[in-house]
């Protein structure tokens, strides 16, 4: 299976040399094009090494719904008020604050059932953290790749640089205390035990 990773941190703007974000628009350019992608919104991944830059996905949408409240920070207004105003022929000339922003979507560090995350209110006292949301409540199964379907929630930083966001961003979330009690499949599997519980995952 895979491969497959896991998102964590997005920041904009970019760090990457300015001749490495040419080519990944080149290539994404090339991609829409092939794919027939003139107007709209467009979410591009790409994975980067020594031989150039590799398409992952292109789709015609826009970032996620949460991870696109992480913009409002740099371009004034709501990403969709972009994406709203160009579909009726009104686009809104894109207008940028100086400084940087981010979100990080919280991983889930392992298997089971979810029964707290402490340190919210640390981790929201954070100099530049505007905002943390929980995805998931206490009782909930969860579960890590490649089987999650989602995160533990997000938290959102603005700063002066790229860098500083990320660093708050780190910092609020070693703040958080998550207590995840493992399900009774997975405790017999690690002894070389199986299980038909329902509680399979």
């Amino acid at each position: 299976m895979g491969p497959f990773f896991e998102e964590s941190y997005y920041i904009t703007p970019s760090r990457l040399p300015a001749d490495i974000q040419g080519r990944i628009v080149e290539t994404v350019s090339r991609a829409c094009s092939a794919l027939g992608l003139r107007q709209g919104p467009v979410h591009a991944e790409v994975r980067l090494n020594s031989e150039g830059v590799w398409i992952l996905e292109v789709a015609s949408r826009t970032i996620g719904g949460e991870c696109s409240r992480s913009l409002r920070q740099v371009l004034c207004r709501p990403l969709e008020h972009h994406v709203l105003a160009a579909a009726v022929g009104t686009p809104i000339t894109p207008r940028r604050k100086l400084g940087a922003s981010g979100v990080l979507m919280i991983p889930i560090p392992a298997p089971g059932v979810l029964r707290r995350i402490a340190g919210a209110s640390d981790a929201r006292a954070v100099p530049g953290i505007w905002d943390l949301r929980f995805a998931v409540e206490p009782g909930q199964v969860v579960d890590t790749l490649p089987n999650a379907s989602g995160y533990l929630g997000f938290i959102y930083a603005e700063g002066e640089t790229p860098d500083l966001v990320e660093s708050r961003l780190r910092r609020a979330h070693g703040l958080l205390d998550i207590k995840i009690d493992p399900l009774l499949n997975h405790t017999l599997e690690s002894r070389g035990e199986r299980t038909n519980s329902p509680w399979r995952m």
